[in-house]
Formats: C-alpha cells, structure tokens, sequence
C-alpha cells in the first residue's frame, strides 16, 4: 500500500490477481500501528465494474474489510445493478459482503428491497436477502409508502450472478398490499438476461369448433441468431395438435416458418364429415442475399383444407401465395424471376388458380434530364399461367397461357418559374399473347385453343398543375389544379386474350390519372382522353389539416371494354374524390365517394370518429355498386361501429359492431375489451362473437383473458395461435 502524492488516494493491489483497487476521499487519516485507515468526504472504492461510495469508510489492512457508513451506494458497472443501504462490510476486493437495511436497483430499474444481505461465494456470485420484497413497479410519487401494484415477498431471496437467477423462498404475491398467491419456491431471469429457454405463458379456454383446449409453448434458443417454439395444444374436440415455430438469421441468409398439425375430423363443403384426416398449416420464408446485387427468396403459404385456418384462427388471407424467386438490382436496373402457386381458400366451386411457371420481369431506367431533358425507360416480361384442368366443369376451368409484354417510353418533368408544374412523355407496347383451352365468352360456345395474339400500342400523354399556397396566421392553405389528357389508339379487347390480372376494376380518386385504369396489363385502356381535378389542403397548428381532392375525366368516345357499373364506360366518368377533416385531435372525418352523373353514390367510404379520450365513438362505412368484366353486378354495404375510452392513464374500454346491409343484411361480429395497463402489469378482457358461417367452423363467442405480469410472465385464455404469419413473428420470453 502505498501513499499518493497529495495524500487523498489510497491504493491496493491483489497479489492473487493484479486487478487494483482504488480509495479515495477528501480527507484521509491512517493509524500505522492498527493498519486502519479513515476516509471522510465522498470516500470511493472502484476496483474493476464495482464502484463503492459512502459519507465515510474505514479500511482495516488486517482483515482486508471496508466498512461504509452513510448514503451507502455498491454500483456495478458491468451489470447496472445498484445496491443502496446505511452501511455496509465489504472486502477490500468487493466479492464479499455484509449489508443491513439493503435497497437494489436492477438493470431494469425494477427494486430489491431487504432487511439484510449477504454477498458470498467465489467472485460474489451469490447474494442472499433475507425478507426481501420484489418489485418492478414505479412507486406513488404523493405517497411512496404506499404499496405498488404488485409485488413478491419472501422470507429468503437469492440473487445469482453467474446463472443470471432470482429465486424465492416461502413467497407471496401481493396485489396493492393485499396477499393473493403463495408459493415456496418460484424463479425468474435477472432482467439483464434478453434470451432464455423456457416455458411461455400458458394458454387455456373454450372455443365453439375445437371445444376447451390448453397449450403450453416451450421456447429454446440455439444462439443470438436461432431460436424454435414448441406449442402442444390439446382440445377437447380435435386432439393432440402440435405447433412449430424456428427463426435463423446469418449474415447472408435468414428464414423463418411456423407451422401446425393436427389428425382430427374435417366437414366438407356438402356437409359431409370425413374422420381422421391429417390437417395442418405452414408459412414461412427465408431470404438469400448472394452479393450486392442478387437476392433469392422462397415464401410458403400452405393450408390442408380450406376451413383449417379459421377453425383455429390463425391470421389469413382468402387466397394463399406460395413462391421462390430470384432478384437482381442494379443501379438503374432491376430483374425478377419466380414460380408462384395460388391456394384458394374461399368456399364454394371457383374457378382453378393457375401455377405460375415462369414469371420473369425486367426493368430498366435512364438518368433523369440526360435524353431530352428527361429520361427514358423500358421494362419486359413473361410469365406462364399453368393449369391442371383435369375433369372439372366448365365453369371452373381456366386456360393456359402466357403472355410476354414489352414497353418502351420517355419521361420529361419540368417547373416553371410562374410556377407551373408539368410532365410530358410517350411509350410504346408490342405485347404477345397465347392461349389454350381458353372458354369463349358464353362457355357453352366452346373454347379458343392455341390462339396467339399480337396488341401493339403506342400512347402519348401530359400533365400540367399550378400549385398555389398561402399563408394566413398559423393556417397554410394550398390548392392544386391538375389537367392530365392521354392519346392512344381505340382498342376492342381481343376475346381470346387470357384475362389473368385484369378481373376487377375499381375507379377513385387515386387513379383517374393513371395511363392504364384496368387493374393488371391484360386488359388496356386506350383512346382519346382528358381528366381533370383539383388538390387542396388547409393545414394549421397541433397537426391540424383538411385536405380534399376531386376530378373527372371525359373521353372522346364510349369504352364498352369497362364494365357497365365501372364509373368509365362511358364519356363523361364518374365524379371522384375524398374529403379529409382532421382540425384537432378529437374530430376526424374522411369521406371517399364515386359519384354518377346525376350524383348517385356507386361508391362511398365514411369514416368518422369525435370526442375525448375519455370517450371516442367511430363509425365506418363502406358501400360499392360495381361489377366485374362478366357484368356480374354487386352491391355490398356494410357498416362496422363502436366506441374507444381512455377513462384515466391506464385504464381502457371499447366495444364494436359489424353489420351487412348487402346483399344479405344480418349482424357479422360484436365485440368488446376492458383493461388496464402500466409500466409493470397488464391485464385485458376481450369478448368476441361471430356470426359467419363456413363449412367446418361455426358461429360463436371468443372470451380472452390475459394477465401478465412484468419479468414474470402470465396467462391467458386466447387466442388459440401464438404464431403470427409468414411475414412477422414474434417471440414472447
């Protein structure tokens, strides 16, 4: 040992280790013939990640023992644990110690409170507090002695260092102060710990097609990078059914999938019940980063029957898509090629989706202002629709065919110093076309077979706006008129062109400038037209904004190819447009609209909600007349409405209804939740009943129930699936 100059250090150094340990104060004193020395004023002891701090602190050489008195702090840098008492005995190499009267902040800011503890065993791996009450919630700042949400008492807590472990001995859980559930023994992970293998929060309840079930998912982790989930669940109804989840993720390669099986009963669409079938699920992905430029991906969407998913509730859509792909990406280019398979999982004959094999794309584009002032594009592709027509009937056939699209244009956009905005440009396309077995307009007529078709089509088009702002006050308003005109050739959509991507057409305010307004590029808007609107938008202070937009299009002549109820099959369309009001946080209003010439909604989109947090109601409105390129015509109208309330900081409600209107009117869902949530507790009440119908899962009532409390987990009732879908997932700890 030895004195620094200045006299306010004192140093010691372990023979066994070499790792100094470092004293200092403001005033020292030291007694040669006791070997004691005396440190007073923000005395500190730091030896290595320890930090020890106290009014005073006396150090006997003998016995290598510290003894700190007054506004005690024992900090580990390492772990971010704080330890906090009125004094405390320590040896000089900080493993071991004697503490009464112990406070401990963890990494997580959560609390340790004790009446003593003890710090033993080689490099201070254990410490033992004896009365000891746990506790992860902030306490009441106007009254602190007053009991926090929940906490755990025990006659003996442990803390290990190397195992990263609470455990508790003779414990109680108390909910504000009041005891509810005893245990003698109960652990959980340090909060520094992100990662551990175990047992996930159980699950347990009733469902009307599965019957009461229970799960109980067990997570491992194989490193920082992999992990899998294990999900047995028994139900009363269908057995045994077991769930995987697994996530890897490298430096060049990652993946993830989740999957189920299950050997229960399956009703079919007729009704008919078939025993013992083996049914399941699996999504998925992985991704393949080759270099810079090249990426392959495969992405799995699978479903035994059609009914599976929604009879265990397992996030869906109505068409399942499976594909593997290859992709290259360039500085101004990019390339794709894939293989897709569609699994259609509505119920009823529909038509056979087609296996897409192969489907490649390439696009290409120029630098901007080097070729005119503007810049140039092109892009191809080809893609191969394949079916296996087998014995179905007619009505549920399909071709098949491909198609190999080319398009070459330009692009020039310029602004003006009025202010004047504009974008003018033309392209060009040779497109090639083959068909077989493909069902002429009236199937009983019979079929095109190996028909090819040649389209070329050229089209000009251009655009000016004249954006105009103003300020007045806090309130900026802008308005934006736009004219937009298209030139093309008429075209008479050729019958024995596959229609593979253009079923649908929906007209609104987000594409009446577009150059193609049928969905997908088997179908072709051609000729002569103009479209008009204009853009504004008021917006103020906190937020506030009302924008609106409105436009209309008129063509020189009729288009027959759109479908009667489209909004554009004739000269004039459609009026188009939204109306967003949004002045302060307790009042939104959004209104999307179709309009007819004579005003006549074709289609409306409401959305409204207003009030305080305390409480919001929201209404949603949704109504379309419409029809497909059959002239199958439509209408559907439905109205989904409720109400959300923050009733104070932690505590939330809501409830909701969704109706038909059409075609069949009749209640579809009504739901509601209640619950309460803080920086270390979360409870929630949700109940749900659904009224649809589908072969295999009936109408009924969900009841969920989660209780969960942080660092120590929970329970809940539902929902039946802890997996999410092939895009996310998320793994609870």
């Amino acid at each position: 040992m030895l004195w620094s100059v200045g006299g306010w250090a004192w140093a010691m150094e372990e023979k066994a280790t070499g790792v100094p340990t470092l004293l200092t104060a403001n005033v020292f004193r030291y007694d040669d013939k006791n070997e004691i020395a005396y440190a007073y004023g923000r005395a500190e002891v730091v030896r290595g990640n320890q930090v020890l701090r106290a009014d005073r602190m006396i150090y006997n050489r003998r016995l290598n023992v510290v003894t700190a008195v007054g506004n005690v702090s024992l900090l580990d840098t390492g772990s971010g644990q704080t330890l906090f008492a009125q004094k405390i005995e320590v040896t000089g190499d900080l493993k071991r110690a004697f503490v009464s009267r112990i406070g401990a902040y963890l990494s997580d800011q959560s609390r340790l409170v004790a009446q003593e503890a003890e710090r033993i065993g080689e490099d201070g791996r254990y410490t033992i507090m004896k009365n000891a009450t746990y506790s992860p919630c902030d306490l009441c700042q106007e009254n602190p002695e007053k009991p926090p949400i929940w906490q755990m008492k025990a006659t003996k807590v442990v803390q290990d260092e190397q195992a990263m472990d609470i455990i508790y001995r003779d414990a109680w859980l108390e909910m504000a102060g009041i005891p509810v559930f005893y245990t003698p023994y109960f652990s959980h992970p340090d909060p520094r710990v992100e990662r551990r293998d175990g047992f996930i929060s159980p699950g347990i309840g009733n469902n009307e097609n599965i019957g009461t079930y229970g799960r109980m998912s067990y997570y491992y982790f194989f490193s920082p990078q992999s992990d899998i989930t294990i999900t047995p669940l028994y139900s009363s109804n269908d057995g045994l059914q077991l769930g995987l989840e697994q996530r890897q993720r490298m430096e060049d390669l990652s993946w993830y999938w989740n999957g189920t099986v299950v050997r229960a009963d399956r009703r079919t669409d007729d009704g008919t019940i078939k025993e013992n079938q083996l049914r399941g699920h699996l999504f998925g992905n992985m991704r393949y980063a080759i270099d810079e430029n090249f990426r392959a991906g495969v992405d799995v969407s699978f479903a035994s029957d059609k009914s599976y998913l929604y009879r265990y509730r397992i996030p869906t859509q109505d068409v399942l898509v499976s594909k593997a792909f290859g992709e290259y990406f360039g500085l101004r280019d990019y390339g794709n090629a894939s293989v897709q398979y569609f699994q259609d999982i509505r119920t009823g004959d529909r038509p056979i989706e087609p296996f897409v094999s192969p489907s490649i794309t390439w696009q290409s584009l120029g630098l901007p202002a080097q070729t005119w002032g503007g810049h140039w594009f092109a892009d191809a592709s080809f893609t191969r629709f394949n079916r296996d027509q087998g014995v179905l009937p007619v009505s549920r056939r399909g071709p098949n065919s491909f198609q190999f699209l080319n398009r070459v244009g330009w692009q020039r956009a310029d602004h003006f110093s009025n202010g004047i905005a504009t974008q003018m440009g033309g392209l060009g396309r040779v497109d090639v076309f083959y068909a077989d077995k493909l069902n002429k307009p009236s199937p009983e007529v019979g079929q095109f077979e190996d028909v090819y078709t040649l389209r070329a089509i050229p089209q000009f088009f251009g655009e000016a706006s004249y954006p105009l702002g103003q300020a007045f006050g806090n309130w900026v308003h802008v308005v934006e008129p736009v004219v937009a005109f298209v030139a093309a050739p008429r075209i008479k959509q050729d019958e024995r062109i596959a229609n593979e991507t253009s079923v649908a057409v929906e007209f609104d305010e987000t594409n009446i400038f577009a150059l193609n307004r049928f969905t997908g590029l088997d179908r072709y808007e051609g000729g002569m037209r103009v479209a008009s609107g204009v853009r504004t938008a008021l917006y103020g202070p906190q937020n506030a904004e009302i924008d609106a937009s409105f436009g209309r299009s008129y063509r020189l002549n009729r288009d027959d190819n759109f479908p009667t109820n489209s909004g554009l099959n004739r000269k004039w369309s459609d009026y188009v447009g939204r109306l967003n009001i949004q002045p302060a946080d307790w009042l939104r209003l959004n209104y999307g609209f179709r309009l007819d010439r004579d005003f006549s909604p074709q289609r409306t989109e409401v959305f409204s909600s207003a009030g305080p947090a305390a409480f919001r109601p929201y209404l949603n409105y949704v109504s379309a007349v419409q029809d497909d390129l059959a002239n199958d015509k439509s209408s559907v109208s439905e109205l989904n409405y409720g109400a959300n309330s923050v009733l104070y900081k932690y505590y939330k409600l809501g409830v909701s209804q969704v109706r038909a209107l059409e075609p069949e009117a009749g209640l579809r869902s009504t739901g509601g939740y209640i619950g309460y949530a803080d920086e270390c507790f979360n409870i929630t009440f949700n109940y749900t009943r659904d009224e649809t119908t589908r072969p295999d899962v009936d109408p009924g009532q969900t009841v969920y129930l989660s209780v969960q409390f942080k660092n120590f987990g929970g329970f809940e009732t539902g929902p039946l699936q802890p997996f999410g879908n092939s895009q996310s997932a998320t793994v609870q700890n």
